[in-house]
């Protein structure tokens, strides 16, 4: 599912913006790429102290969309690659997973975990 190209946008730096909605108002949060650690069975798990809204939105409405980009990598048309994709979310509350994101992110109180079910390269 997830391209050469895209795993090395997601090794690069750049912001990752997550979009959530549970209601009529969508909501956006974001996050860095090298906090997003995937996993060998394709999950993305982000790593979280507060977004708040954004785990209500989950708790109601567990779909997601993302965007993974970084000007460091070659797109379909020029520098810089950008991926559109969608998926469903959990919050993570406890277990290995949670401890070993937190030992590389000690702030984190709970991790979102993304399962991707569509990629699109946008750019």
């Amino acid at each position: 599912m997830f391209t050469e190209s895209f795993l090395e946008t997601l090794h690069k730096e750049g912001v990752a913006p997550i979009v959530t909605w549970s209601g009529a108002e969508p909501h956006l949060a974001a996050t860095w790429n090298s906090y997003i650690h995937k996993t060998e069975d394709n999950r993305l798990l982000i790593p979280v102290m507060g977004m708040k809204t954004t785990q209500d939105n989950i708790a109601a409405n567990n779909r997601v969309k993302m965007v993974i980009g970084s000007k460091e990598v070659m797109g379909k048309y020029g520098p810089g690659a950008g991926f559109l994709l969608e998926g469903t979310a959990r919050v993570i509350r406890e277990g290995k997973e949670l401890a070993m994101m937190q030992d590389r992110f000690n702030w984190a109180n709970c991790i979102i975990e993304v399962t991707v079910s569509q990629v699109t390269q946008t750019v």
